[in-house]
């Protein structure tokens, strides 16, 4: 075994070797080292969850109201081969404009959102009107509700200060986006491994 593959790694293969990483490189199949995320979310968002993420997180084992809170650091992070985000539901007064939140929820979008849930969201602060209204009781009827929701690509990023940060344009936070993309794309999952056994194949070939 040892000498079979010490003739596919030869130098006689190093171009082609070179050929097949730098291709791994551009098409975002390259391995992306795990960012973390905190991981959290209020009790509204865990009554509502079937209305905001199609993925059950077991992550989240119960609701945390301290999840809203600006100065939120706990000790547990969770591991991410994504972004992570965070997501402020809030409740607009129709008659006097007081915000209320009413829910917050932190995570790691691959563990909570499905891939069509994530299309066309890059990086930054994003919102949006909910739908949530539409399944609350009357006694929510005074508010305009909207969701706003911020995506990043750092250690423990998602915190308030996400809405107020721009450091999407860096390459290193584009390459991630670019590889979350990639990782829900039909068939991606194998890919890699797909690849990489039909470059085997061609190098034990040529070292013949």
């Amino acid at each position: 075994m040892i000498s079979y593959f010490s003739s596919i790694f030869s130098p006689h293969n190093l171009p082609l070797l070179i050929l097949v990483l730098h291709y791994y490189f551009l098409s975002g199949i390259a391995m992306v080292e795990a960012i973390r995320c905190y991981s959290c979310a209020n009790d509204f968002i865990v009554w509502h969850w079937r209305h905001f993420f199609l993925k059950r997180n077991y992550g989240i084992t119960a609701s945390d109201q301290s999840c809203a809170k600006s100065d939120y650091t706990p000790e547990i992070t969770q591991l991410c081969p994504s972004t992570c985000f965070i997501m402020y539901l809030n409740g607009t007064n129709r008659h006097n404009g007081v915000i209320t939140v009413l829910g917050t929820v932190r995570g790691c979008s691959s563990q909570f959102l499905t891939r069509d849930q994530h299309s066309q969201i890059g990086l930054g602060p994003h919102s949006r009107i909910s739908q949530i209204s539409n399944y609350l009781s009357s006694e929510f009827d005074m508010y305009d509700i909207a969701e706003h929701w911020c995506f990043c690509a750092t250690d423990q990023c998602n915190e308030k200060s996400c809405y107020n940060a721009n450091p999407y344009s860096e390459s290193t936070s584009k390459r991630r986006q670019h590889f979350f993309d990639k990782y829900f794309s039909t068939g991606t999952s194998n890919q890699p491994t797909l690849s990489l056994y039909l470059v085997i194949s061609l190098l034990s070939t040529t070292a013949m």
